[in-house]
């Protein structure tokens, strides 16, 4: 399959300035089918799914919150989200990238999922802040952690970004959207590429 290398999900680590850790962290990461790791015998999404999308959230270091989070993803429709147990359809795994792991955020209530207007479907997570145990919130910070989504049919998930934390929240926060965009408008012309080939 054809893949593009002029931006990829790790244009967005910003590197630390070399001050003192600072207390509030901003994390983002871009999902894609490509990230998945898939075990044999499951479909692949990355041959099939065009879907893509940005979570963003802070975490506060000392008080071991995370604040703000939201996702917005587009090429998937509410209806097609697939429920893991009591845990619900989108989490945060434990793992680095190219392996998978068990879940550490759980977002089950499905009430804070909201459908948007684009044209191939897409919906919205927003979630209330809220606290996680220490060893979670290392684990978010030292980039070991990744947002899944899970589908109807791509249950082990579809889409999956590796979170990039970084202490310098501006720059972060304005440079990820557009990467998002960006990144989302080559995977669709290499795609269509590949399939007008």
């Amino acid at each position: 399959m054809m893949r593009s290398s002029i931006l990829t999900p790790a244009a967005l680590t910003v590197a630390p300035t070399g001050k003192a850790a600072a207390a509030v962290l901003t994390a983002a990461a871009i999902l894609d089918p490509d990230q998945e790791v898939v075990a044999a015998g499951n479909p692949d999404p990355a041959r099939s799914s065009d879907a893509f999308g940005l979570a963003s959230f802070t975490l506060d270091t000392r008080t071991n919150e995370i604040a703000d989070f939201e996702l917005i993803v587009a090429g998937i429709i509410p209806n097609e989200l697939f429920d893991i147990g009591a845990n619900g359809p989108v989490h945060i795994h434990a793992g680095a990238a190219g392996e998978n792991g068990g879940i550490i955020v759980p977002f089950a209530d499905r009430q804070a999922i909201t459908t948007l207007p684009l044209d191939d479907g897409g919906f919205r997570l927003d979630v209330e802040p809220f606290t996680v145990a220490a060893s979670v919130a290392q684990t978010i910070a030292t980039g070991n952690a990744y947002v899944n989504v899970h589908t109807r049919d791509f249950n082990p998930g579809e889409i999956r970004g590796q979170i990039h934390v970084s202490p310098l929240a501006g720059a972060l926060v304005m440079f990820a959207p557009a990467s998002a965009g960006l990144y989302a408008w080559q995977r669709r012309r290499a795609r269509a590429s590949v399939r007008a080939a």
